[in-house]
């Protein structure tokens, strides 16, 4: 219960956070948009859960495949375009590009108004299933109501053990 109500009360922080990424996808590679997947999307997520971020192109929102139509090349150039940009943000603390992953991800973290939050911002393209594993994920937790109560303890057992 206490963990349920300190995700409900940090939410506006959530919310301001995503927003904060989204004012920065709109100024400097603004035919993206933010899209959150991860615990955060299926309310699976613990107090210290990150945040899941996916940029995808505008005119590409409907495709059903959620892919980009550029290659991962392309995708690298964005999103170490917007990196540069992110990173000199006031309320970034920290912020690492890491280009040499299958999914080309930056990794930061806010500031302290934002608890120190971590965020995780990749782009979509055809290597990436987070949206989809949301769907997934979201569909399996309805078919079966037990499962996440079982899935936030194993997750709370795994950080506790530090094996998470």
């Amino acid at each position: 219960m206490f963990v349920k109500f300190r995700i409900e009360k940090e939410k506006d922080i959530y919310d301001s956070l995503i927003k904060n990424v989204q004012d920065s996808v709109d100024k400097s590679i603004p035919d993206y948009e933010v899209n959150l997947y991860g615990s955060h999307a299926t309310n699976l997520c613990l107090p210290w859960s990150d945040l899941d971020v996916v940029l995808i192109k505008k005119n590409n929102k409907d495709n059903e495949d959620n892919t980009t139509l550029e290659n991962n090349d392309n995708n690298l150039v964005l999103l170490s375009q917007f990196y540069e940009y992110i990173r000199d943000d006031p309320w970034v603390k920290d912020c690492k590009l890491i280009s040499k992953a299958a999914v080309p991800i930056i990794k930061l973290t806010s500031i302290e108004k934002y608890n120190n939050m971590s965020i995780d911002i990749s782009i979509q393209d055809e290597k990436h299933f987070g949206l989809k594993c949301v769907d997934l994920v979201k569909q399996f937790i309805s078919e079966c109501k037990s499962l996440k109560p079982l899935v936030l303890a194993i997750k709370n057992i795994l950080k506790r053990a530090k094996l998470n």
